[in-house]
This record gives C-alpha cells, sequence and structure tokens, in this order.
C-alpha cells in the first residue's frame, strides 16, 4: 500500500491501490479465470448416527433430559419458559431428538409459540447434546 503526505502533516494517510492498474500482480488478466486463492466450504450440519443404543434413556425422557440441559445453560426466566415450551411442543407432538435433528425446523416451534431465538437453540444444539452424555460404545462408527 502506497501512503502520501497529508497536506503538510506529519500524519501518512494510506493511498488505496488503484484496481484498473494492470501492473498490479493480483489482478485478473483478461482471458483467464480468476479463482480465490482461499477455497472455503460452507460447513455442513454435523452428521450424528441415532442406533438403538445411542442413548440409554427412552425417546420422551431423552427430550425432557435435553430441556433440562438447556435450561441449565440460562439465567433469564424467559428463556427458560420458552426451552419448557419447546419442550412441551415437542412431546405434545410425539417428536423426539432424532426427528427434531433429522428435520432442523425451528418454525413448527415458533407456530407453536415458542420464541425464535429458543426454537434455534432447541432444534440446533441436538448433536451438542448427543455427543456430551454419549455412552462411548452407544454411537455407531461413522467410517
Amino acid at each position: 500500500m502506497a501512503y502520501a503526505a497529508f497536506d503538510n502533516d506529519y500524519i501518512y494517510q494510506p493511498r488505496l491501490p488503484d484496481l484498473r492498474d494492470p501492473t498490479r500482480l493480483d489482478a485478473p488478466t483478461p482471458g483467464r479465470n480468476w479463482t480465490p486463492s482461499v477455497i472455503c466450504s460452507s460447513p455442513d450440519r454435523e452428521p450424528l448416527i441415532f442406533s438403538e443404543r445411542s442413548s440409554p434413556l427412552l425417546l420422551d425422557i431423552a427430550v425432557k433430559e435435553y430441556a433440562i440441559w438447556h435450561q441449565s445453560r440460562v439465567s433469564s426466566e424467559t428463556f427458560r419458559e420458552n426451552i419448557q415450551k419447546a419442550r412441551d411442543v415437542a412431546l405434545e407432538n410425539c417428536l423426539d431428538l432424532k426427528q427434531i435433528h433429522d428435520d432442523q425446523d425451528a418454525d413448527f416451534f415458533v407456530k407453536n409459540g415458542v420464541k425464535a431465538g429458543a426454537a434455534r437453540r432447541f432444534v440446533s444444539d441436538i448433536a451438542r447434546w448427543v455427543t456430551l452424555n454419549r455412552d462411548p460404545n452407544g454411537i455407531e462408527d461413522q467410517s
């Protein structure tokens, strides 16, 4: 980056490079496709494999335990109430954690009265909870 004197002062102001300058080494050249030097792919949702041995808990008990874990992570009463509401919506609709994880549908919970942030968190943290609470022999190998 080139620097130019700022009037007669001792402070310098950076001069931005001219992107149209043909001598720039990083400028795309005509006739050649330009690709970024670093290609970043967006991370996919973490694959989570549920098996009969994934959790020793019954399906409805796992939903309740998951909600308790969420409530232990917040101090706001409003947040706690909405986590409990998300739990109730899941149980009333006979949804287990695998179904909620597979669907990734926070809007379903929002439409049933759960505030958006609590609904999104309730839907998105299942893989993390399973990982933290898994029995080392309980989840099938993913390879």
